[in-house]
């Protein structure tokens, strides 16, 4: 028991002669923090201006569902076939030419 009292006494004593101690960062960390977010904010830019030269193209079923004026119409089977548009939302097998499944959603970059 005294020693638990001599230890928690000692460490008390210490902590109140312990100084704060405040690290600075040196200056070349600081500016190499600087050139990174510059770097980065730069990516950024490329990025943005990527994507806004390059349009993003919607196609697919649910798109032209979502486009049709008249969506009756649409699903009528009462309309001619037209060999153009028939085959606009089937996916083919590259190996093969095989229809493959059919395209609910597209969006080509």
């Amino acid at each position: 028991m005294k020693i638990a009292v001599v230890l928690l006494s000692s460490l008390l004593t210490l902590g109140a002669f312990a100084e704060d101690v405040v690290v600075e960062a040196p200056k070349e960390t600081e500016a190499a923090a600087a050139a990174e977010r510059q770097r980065k904010l730069q990516l950024e830019e490329k990025a943005k201006a990527a994507l806004e030269k390059k349009p993003v193209t919607y196609s697919g079923f649910v798109h032209d569902v979502k486009r049709a004026e008249n969506k009756r119409k649409f699903f009528s089977l009462r309309q001619p076939r037209d060999p153009k548009n028939d085959v606009k939302n089937v996916s083919f097998d590259e190996r093969t030419g095989k229809p493959r499944g059919f395209v609910l959603f597209r969006a080509e970059f």
